[in-house]
């Protein structure tokens, strides 16, 4: 990213960081089903059966894991006024779709080749497992933060990794997952690094309530979240079966 803030923009130079591996995984991916394993790419979780459907459930499973996790925080009185930036509309979308491809780019990886390679050899759950530990070994960051960081990374993959078990297709989990990355790092809290965000609140606590410099997503109440989340995957998603 060093070298194209040399020549763009903060929101451009990321925006192009994160559209180069997304390029590369999606070509990968397109040479592995179409050239290779002689399928249709659309296996890969891009069918477009109840796509709306899909998108619509995976908005609403999203805002509803942040809401709770914002009840969570006001009542344990963790929740404050934050920086209220300012930041230009055209910033903002930008550093938006650059979350969008990021979270694209991550449930592709995760949640489509490998995903579907595990289960083929091994079983479903096999896939759900290591697909989200693979997400977690990704997320460095959140491992050296500790112990509630990491399993919080690997209970998101988990969420992500659910709703691709339900569905078969990657509309519902990239929808959970821009969801919640959008609302936590361009709006609501601190932004993701490398990232903008208005910072509209800000958490100050322990960090084991509040998540210290790590932020929300390190928090213990962000533990429970994803356990409520997962409990209401379990329950309203019906399972879907793939032509």
């Amino acid at each position: 990213m060093k070298l194209f803030n040399k020549f763009f923009p903060p929101e451009w130079s990321r925006l192009i960081t994160e559209l180069i591996p997304f390029i590369s995984i999606l070509s990968a991916c397109l040479i592995m089903t179409k050239f290779v394993e002689k399928r249709k790419f659309s296996t890969l979780g891009f069918q477009s059966e109840r796509i709306i459907n899909n998108i619509s459930i995976g908005l609403i499973i999203g805002l509803f894991w942040i809401i709770i996790s914002f009840v969570g925080q006001y009542v344990f009185g963790t929740i404050f006024k934050g920086a209220q930036n300012t930041i230009p509309a055209g910033t903002f979308i930008i550093y938006g779709i650059a979350l969008l491809v990021n979270a694209s780019l991550q449930e592709i990886l995760f949640r489509s080749y490998i995903y579907q390679s595990i289960e083929t050899n091994f079983n479903a759950l096999s896939a759900i497992i290591i697909t989200s530990v693979l997400f977690s070994v990704v997320h460095i960051g959140a491992i050296k933060a500790g112990i509630i960081p990491s399993f919080n990374v690997f209970g998101a993959g988990l969420v992500f990794a659910i709703a691709y078990y339900k569905t078969k297709t990657l509309w519902m989990p990239i929808t959970i997952h821009f969801i919640w990355n959008f609302l936590v790092s361009s709006i609501l809290y601190k932004p993701i690094p490398d990232y903008k965000g208005l910072e509209l609140f800000q958490l100050k606590g322990s960090n084991l309530l509040a998540g210290g410099e790590n932020g929300v997503q390190t928090t213990i109440l962000t533990t429970f979240t994803i356990i409520i989340v997962i409990m209401l995957e379990l329950l309203i998603i019906k399972p879907q079966k793939t032509k």
